[in-house]
């Protein structure tokens, strides 16, 4: 009888233990299997608008302004704005930048187009007819490329960038894989100052899987930013112009003369109630003010109001200069994982 319970008791213990492990496997496949599709799902993204990216040679910081589509989807535009350091700024040429992507799309050479507005506005990549997959972009200062580390000495030499030195080439693919977030653990642990390359690296698509806003480009309210003409694809650089810079000018002032008039017509109401309390008592001290304070803000609303006039004519009559797109370049070249 004592033997029965005993393996009985025994059988139960047993069946405990193996549903443990089953529980624990069964959680250790589902953190794997989710840390495996979050990644995918990053890595289908385009880099979140907002982050920082540098160019650690000529310590120039980049963000991601934001990115663009047409209606139509015809083209993908990256915006990012810079801060360089006065000491040691970047090139104003695009030709001093060489545009790569890790992306196989079956070409050495893609359309691209890459250059910076004007001398000193925002770079720009535009990738005509994308298709849906997500393209690892590298953008790299060819006069100042690459950094070497001489073990012997404490100084280290910058070269320029030589896009048939494998070794160049593989310097920057590491430094890629740390703005794009890699997951490979070598890389996770570096920060930007253990870049050796002056490059950036980010991603661009028309179907990011991360649906956060951060993550999804703006339409632009035009059909089509391409156009077609003696066998060549051109791209419109001056409706492009006017609907991510003028025209957003033009709403943020519309947007402040009527929250402005908004504020005039609460004011103007706020005066005629105190007035009426002042009407039945002159002497009302708290009425008195509170009038003069109204009459402060009104004073300050008019200000501003004229402030705010003057920059939205400004900003109506701005005009696209031809100057402003003039030097760029229009290929990327597919450099491999």
């Amino acid at each position: 009888m004592n033997k029965v319970l005993e393996n009985r008791k025994n059988r139960k213990y047993l069946r405990r233990g193996l549903l443990f492990v089953f529980l624990v496997v069964a959680y250790l496949f589902f953190v794997i299997s989710t840390f495996i599709q979050d990644s995918d799902i990053l890595a289908h993204s385009q880099t979140m608008i907002g982050k920082e990216v540098k160019f650690k040679l000529s310590q120039a910081t980049g963000e991601i302004k934001n990115y663009y589509v047409s209606k139509s989807r015809d083209a993908l535009i990256a915006r990012i704005t810079l801060k360089e350091n006065p000491s040691t700024p970047l090139p104003l040429s695009a030709s001093s930048y060489v545009v790569m992507t890790k992306t196989d799309t079956g070409q050495k050479e893609i359309p691209a187009y890459f250059g910076r507005m004007s001398t000193d506005g925002d770079m720009f990549v535009i990738i005509p007819k994308p298709s849906e997959e997500t393209y690892s972009i590298i953008v790299a200062n060819r006069d100042v490329a690459t950094i070497e580390t001489d073990n012997n000495q404490s100084n280290n030499k910058i070269t320029v960038f030589d896009p048939s030195n494998r070794d160049s080439i593989t310097k920057i693919l590491s430094d890629a894989d740390y703005d794009l977030g890699t997951n490979n653990k070598s890389v996770s642990k570096k920060s930007s100052e253990d870049k050796q390359t002056d490059t950036i690296a980010f991603n661009m698509t028309v179907t990011p899987r991360l649906k956060e806003k951060a993550y999804q480009p703006t339409v632009l309210d035009v059909e089509h930013l391409l156009s077609e003409k003696d066998g060549k694809t051109y791209f419109d650089f001056e409706e492009y112009w006017k609907l991510v810079y003028k025209q957003p000018l033009v709403d943020k002032y519309t947007k402040k003369q009527k929250e402005l008039k908004d504020e005039l017509s609460t004011i103007n109401a706020n005066i005629q109630n105190v007035q009426k309390t002042l009407d039945r008592n002159e002497n009302d001290q708290n009425a008195q003010k509170r009038l003069s304070q109204l009459q402060n803000d009104l004073e300050a609303n008019e200000e501003a109001m004229e402030k705010a006039s003057v920059s939205l004519r400004n900003a109506q009559v701005l005009e696209y200069q031809e100057s402003y797109f003039n030097d760029y370049t229009t290929k990327m070249f597919y450099v491999g994982k």
